[in-house]
This record gives structure tokens, sequence and C-alpha cells, in this order.
């Protein structure tokens, strides 16, 4: 997809033609072993920059507020919080925010009924 895409655009291919003929026809080693030292640094530099070019750093932020209290027989949690987070990958809208209430509250009519209740 990379390939179609760079070629679509007028930009050279990432993948050579021989290692997509390989995979295609299912060899299980598509990648032949690096014999010389100088072709392994030129593969790990070629992966950093491929590395670059699509991932970023993400971040993540997450907020939290919550109230507690009651009396004898009555208790409440109220909770809100909010989570934002921004993915890694540098071309996509990969951001993903989340909002989220509670409230739980509990009565006690007596030693051996109590009622429960959540709301989310």
């Amino acid at each position: 997809m990379d390939n179609e895409a760079n070629i679509q655009t007028g930009r050279c291919r990432c993948t050579p033609p021989d290692l997509l003929n390989r995979v295609r026809i299912g060899d299980p080693t598509p990648n032949p072993p690096i014999r010389s030292t100088r072709a392994r640094v030129d593969a790990l530099l070629y992966e950093h920059r491929l590395a670059q070019a699509l991932f970023e750093n993400g971040f993540e932020q997450m907020h939290t507020v919550s109230v507690s209290g009651g009396a004898d027989k009555f208790h409440l949690l109220r909770l809100g919080s909010y989570a934002d987070q921004n993915g890694v990958i540098r071309y996509a809208n990969d951001n993903n925010k989340r909002y989220q209430l509670r409230l739980n509250y509990d009565y006690d009519f007596s030693r051996r009924i109590r009622l429960k209740r959540a709301l989310a």
C-alpha cells in the first residue's frame, strides 16, 4: 500500500519489487540475510528513517474529580473524569477523548435491607 501511494504521488518506492514478489509467492524468508556490515548499517538507517517518518511521540492526559459523603444511613459518591489520548501514528487522526460521569448512592433502610444504585 505504501509503495502504491508513493508511486501515485511521484515519489520513490519504499520496498523493492523483488522483495514484494518473494512475499507474494509465499517465500518463508523473503529478506535474505545481510552479509556486509555496510549493508546492515544502510538497512538499519532505512528502518530508522521509516520509523521517524511514520511515528511520533504520543501524549495522554487524564483528570478525575470525585466527591463522596453521607450520613448514617445514606452514602453518596460523585465522580467525573476526562481522558485525552493522542496516538503515535504521524499521519492519522487517532485522537481519543473520553468523558465519564458517575453517581453511586446507597441507602440503609435497616440493618438487613440496603438500596444501592449506580448511574454512569
